[in-house]
C-alpha cells in the first residue's frame, strides 16, 4: 500500500480498537469498497487442480454475503449448497466438512498452539523442514516446552482430515464429476496432512535429541514408518485423473533463469526426515 494511502486510511481509522473486528462490522467504512479473496493457487508450479468446485464455493460464499452482509453466513452457504444439489441433511455435512477443512489447514499448517514465524515454511508446492525453514521456529518450540502440545496439534489436523473424508462419502453432489472431485480432493488433503504430521514428528523429536542428546527413536521410528505409508497412499491417489498434482517434499529454492523457482535440492522435509532414517537404521 502507498505511503499517503496508508496515512491517509491510518487518520480515517483513529479511535477504532486495534483488533480483529467482523467484516460486518466495517463494511459501512467509506475506506471498505468491497472484498478481495485468494480463493485460488497454481500460479507457479502448483499443486494444479483440474475441477473449480472448492473455488467456486469460497467465492460464490464470500460474493453474495458481501452484497448483504445482514445475512449470516450459514444462511449463504445454504444456499450454495442448493445450487449443487443438496438438500436437508446433507447441506449441514457439506457445512461441516467445509469449516473442518478451515480447522485442519489452520492446525496443520501453521498454529494455534505457537505463532511460526516462518509461514512460508510450506510455499506453493513444496514443503519445508527442520534443517533450514522450520530450524528456528522448532528451537523456539522446543525452548518454550511446547514440542508434544505443537505435535499433538498436528495429529488432531490429520485427525481432522480423516473425519472430511467420511463425511465426503455422504454428500451427494448433482454432477458426476464434482462428486468425484469432492472424494479425492479431501483424500488429498488428508494424505498432505498425514505427511505433514508424522514428518513433524520425526523432524522435530529428531531436532530435540540433536539439542538434547536424548532421542525418542521408538516414536520417531513409528512415525517414519507413518510417514513413508502415507507418501505411498498419496502416490496411489495421484494416478486418479481428478487428483491435483503432489507436494515436493523439498524446500521453496531459488528463482530460475524462466522466472519460476525451483525446489531446494538440498532441504526440505525429505532430506530432513532421511537424515533421521539413517540415525534410526531404517
Amino acid at each position: 500500500m502507498p505511503r499517503l494511502c496508508a496515512r491517509r486510511c491510518h487518520q480515517r481509522l483513529r479511535g477504532v480498537p486495534r483488533r480483529p473486528r467482523p467484516l460486518a462490522h466495517v463494511a459501512a467504512n467509506p475506506i471498505v469498497s468491497g472484498v478481495w479473496t485468494w480463493s485460488r493457487g497454481g500460479g507457479w508450479r502448483g499443486p494444479y487442480i483440474g475441477n473449480e468446485l472448492w473455488c467456486d464455493l469460497n467465492t460464490w460464499v464470500a460474493a453474495r454475503w458481501t452484497r448483504d452482509t445482514g445475512r449470516t453466513e450459514a444462511d449463504v452457504f445454504a444456499e450454495y449448497a442448493a445450487r449443487v444439489g443438496l438438500r436437508g441433511a446433507a447441506v449441514g455435512r457439506f457445512r461441516r466438512l467445509a469449516l473442518l477443512s478451515a480447522a485442519g489447514t489452520l492446525r496443520g499448517h501453521y498454529s494455534t498452539v505457537y505463532p511460526l514465524s516462518r509461514l512460508t515454511w510450506t510455499r506453493d508446492q513444496f514443503l519445508g523442514g527442520s534443517d533450514k525453514d522450520l530450524t528456528a521456529d522448532f528451537g523456539r518450540i522446543h525452548a518454550a516446552g511446547l514440542v508434544e502440545k505443537v505435535l499433538e496439534e498436528k495429529a488432531r489436523a490429520a485427525h481432522a482430515w480423516a473425519r472430511i473424508t467420511r463425511l465426503a462419502d455422504t454428500i451427494p453432489l448433482r454432477d458426476r464429476e464434482d462428486r468425484a472431485y469432492l472424494r479425492v480432493s479431501t483424500r488429498y488433503g488428508r494424505c498432505l496432512y498425514d505427511v505433514i504430521h508424522h514428518g513433524w514428528q520425526v523432524m522435530l523429536r529428531g531436532f530435540v535429541g540433536d539439542t538434547t542428546g536424548a532421542y525418542d527413536t521408538r516414536a520417531m521410528a513409528r512415525h517414519l514408518h507413518a510417514y513413508d505409508a502415507a507418501w505411498a497412499r498419496w502416490h496411489d491417489l495421484a494416478r486418479d485423473p481428478g487428483c491435483a498434482t503432489l507436494y515436493q517434499p523439498l524446500g521453496f529454492g531459488a528463482k530460475n533463469a524462466d522466472g519460476l523457482y525451483d525446489a531446494d535440492p538440498n532441504h526440505g522435509m525429505k532430506p530432513s526426515v532421511d537424515r533421521y532414517r539413517a540415525l534410526l537404521g531404517a
